[in-house]
């Protein structure tokens, strides 16, 4: 399996953008995505909760964790 990890902070648009490519041109092994969210602000939390894909695992922090923090907390659940 493909574990795609990926911190976010805000940026909303690109993150749909990335999204909607993913999806576009999915992975030929089976795959999930990671999605963390560090306090985005920016209506981020709220779409991540609405997309619904059985590829999604979303963890959504209480408090700024920082990237590095994210990328291995993001690991550490990888399939």
């Amino acid at each position: 399996m493909i574990s795609i990890i990926t911190a976010l902070y805000n940026q909303l648009e690109l993150t749909r953008a990335y999204w909607e490519s993913l999806l576009a041109n999915p992975p030929s092994e089976p795959w999930e995505i990671i999605w963390i969210d560090d306090c985005s602000t920016d209506g981020t939390r709220e779409w991540l909760k609405s997309i619904g894909s059985e590829h999604c695992r979303i963890i959504l922090n209480e408090t700024n964790q920082g990237y590095a923090t994210n990328n291995n907390r993001g690991a550490s659940l990888a399939r």
